[in-house]
């Protein structure tokens, strides 16, 4: 089975998750799940057919030329993520981010990875924050957020962003436009899927998603 999307919302140590599911794909039935993108492809790869493409809950999806919008005008603590399955092969991921956060606490947006839903529901997200200019590596496990590691800068509030997580056999790299940020034991991480996310009301742009042997 694979995950379309999920929104879940972060409250304390209680989580509610709603998420939609689609049959096993074979290579054909994805292609038959791509939008008439017309002559401009967007360049978000393995993600297009798992993609929100209308309103759900506090967030709204669409697609202009090449970049994915996803906004949340309503709640403070909706997340909304897209996972998607992971070669082998691959061991670097990067996605191109922008937007306007706006929410009074946690915000933004960028990479999914390392995601796992048994026993429990954990991953970590990789993201900026424009609005208070810092980039940061979280934690989500039973039911919260834990900031592992962050960093501040003026030039990252505003303008678009490069996130990239590359693995190691030993260690997990985290980066923004090629400036390493922090790293990780390589203790299992691999083995979840990997995506994008985002977090808190702001409206978010997304392109450029590329998975590396």
């Amino acid at each position: 089975m694979v995950r379309r999307s999920c929104t879940h919302f972060w409250r304390g140590t209680k989580r509610i998750e709603r998420s939609w599911i689609l049959a096993t794909l074979g290579v054909l039935s994805l292609f038959f799940l791509y939008p008439a993108w017309g002559e401009e492809k967007p360049s978000l790869g393995p993600l297009i057919p798992f993609l929100l493409l209308e309103r759900e809950g506090p967030w709204e999806g669409k697609m202009e030329g090449e970049n994915y919008l996803l906004e949340n005008s309503e709640d403070p603590q909706a997340v909304h993520y897209v996972p998607i399955p992971r070669e082998t092969i691959h061991h670097s991921f990067t996605i191109t981010v922008s937007g306007e956060t706006k929410s009074p606490g946690l915000c933004g947006a960028g990479l999914l990875y390392s995601f796992k839903e048994t026993p429990l529901l954990s991953y970590y997200a990789l993201i900026v924050d424009n609005e208070r200019g810092t980039v940061s590596l979280l934690r989500y496990e039973e039911g919260k957020f834990q900031e592992l590691f962050a960093m501040g800068s003026e030039r990252f509030r505003s303008g678009k962003h490069c996130l990239t997580i590359h693995e190691e056999p030993q260690e997990v790299i985290f980066s923004i436009d090629n400036e390493e940020i922090g790293r990780l034991k390589n203790d299992n991480l691999s083995q979840g899927m990997v995506g994008i996310i985002a977090i808190g009301i702001g409206a978010f742009s997304f392109s450029h998603f590329v998975m590396h042997p």
